[in-house]
């Protein structure tokens, strides 16, 4: 758990059947991970409304009422949710913010801090990557670690600290230092070595400009593995899919095609303009031909006439596509929204959607299921009827 390396912005909210739930607290200062939970009953509250009152959903706000009502950190609260739902499976979770195994780290931090050795390393591997094309995912700052306090979560930099109180600091309080996105997967190997690290394509982008580093220091470089990826795919949008006539392999499609590809399909008039503007390139080439005839000079012209008449071909192709779309606007508007719920905010599923709507549907089974079915080794979307 990097539970001081997370800004409250990024926890402060989740989606639930198209509501946003946000976390309401003024006081939310410094590291995630030790900010107090005492605020949290109002959304247990909220969340009762929301989830209902079925069996699934009480097992649910009493998992979340025993984890942010009964343990009063964020980093406690949320190691006891992630026991709750994944312990069976044998699980250890380790929290980085300690100081015991911050003082392991102590030596890399104070170079850092004090020589800038890691952001001369990273810059070269970046730089070396770009003359590839590949387009840097995080820039190494000078320091590369936070300043940690109960108040407050604050970047280091040399005019703000001594080198001196940093040398004490480092040895007095070590808890007080947050390595940021570049040391964190140095200070995880660094505590717990793994053979392969799992992680998302930003996640596996920036690892990569790493290995030199990790070299320097002398920290094994794990082998990368992409994570998996899913798509849950119920029955019922299934059902409403085939009936549209389109596959679930369609909704990867951006919305306009589909659209465009229902409305041609299932209209009664010819749609498409295409013909009329072979047609009318084949009458210009002839005019073309003959005012090249006349006058060399007279080509010029014709091409810019011949593209306003295809121009004005495509805005007629276009009203007929729009108005054809008002006649049938009712699958169109089911067609967004089935596209919408594989792609919510147009982003993917996994990427927007909290899991409770799922545990209210298939109970604490859901992500047994989810286990088994997942290949850690499968490196393609995986497109889930559930």
């Amino acid at each position: 758990m990097a539970s001081e390396d997370h800004d409250f912005e990024e926890v402060r909210s989740i989606n639930l059947f198209g509501k946003k739930v946000n976390w309401i607290n003024p006081e939310a200062k410094g590291a995630v991970g030790r900010l107090k939970t005492d605020s949290l009953n109002v959304i247990i509250e909220e969340l009762k409304q929301i989830l209902g009152d079925s069996q699934n959903a009480n097992e649910l706000i009493q998992l979340f009422s025993d984890a942010y009502l009964k343990k009063s950190d964020m980093a406690d609260a949320t190691r006891y949710l992630v026991h709750q739902l994944f312990g069976e499976f044998g699980l250890v979770i380790i929290d980085a913010d300690d100081a015991r195994l911050k003082a392991e780290f102590l030596d890399i931090l104070k170079d850092d801090i004090l020589n800038n050795t890691n952001y001369k390393i990273v810059s070269q591997t970046i730089s070396e990557l770009e003359k590839t094309g590949v387009k840097p995912q995080v820039n190494p700052r000078e320091i590369n670690c936070f300043y940690l306090t109960n108040e407050d979560r604050v970047r280091i930099e040399k005019n703000r600290f001594t080198s001196e109180t940093l040398a004490v600091e480092l040895k007095e309080h070590p808890e007080r230092f947050s390595p940021n996105v570049v040391l964190r997967p140095m200070y995880q190997q660094k505590i717990l070595p793994n053979l392969a690290y799992v992680g998302g394509p930003g996640e596996i982008a920036y690892w990569l400009e790493y290995k030199a580093m990790f070299d320097h220091h002398k920290i094994t470089f794990p082998v990368l593995i992409p994570r998996n990826f899913a798509l849950l795919n119920d029955e019922k949008t299934n059902q409403q899919l085939q009936k549209l006539g389109f596959t679930v392999a369609d909704i990867f499609k951006d919305t306009d095609s589909l659209l465009k590809e229902f409305v041609s399909k299932n209209s009664t008039s010819e749609l498409s303009l295409n013909k009329e503007q072979e047609k009318l390139s084949d009458l210009f080439s002839e005019i073309s031909a003959k005012a090249i005839a006349v006058d060399a000079t007279l080509k010029a012209s014709v091409e810019a006439e011949l593209q306003k008449g295809l121009n004005s071909l495509k805005n007629i192709e276009a009203k007929l596509l729009r108005s054809e779309k008002q006649k049938q606007e009712i699958n169109i508007n089911q067609i967004k929204k089935i596209k919408d719920k594989y792609f919510p905010d147009g982003s993917l599923q996994e990427r927007f959607e909290n899991f409770s709507p799922y545990y209210l549907k298939y109970g604490k089974h859901f992500i047994s299921e989810l286990k088994e079915t997942f290949d850690p080794l499968a490196f393609e979307l995986l497109i889930l009827e559930i």
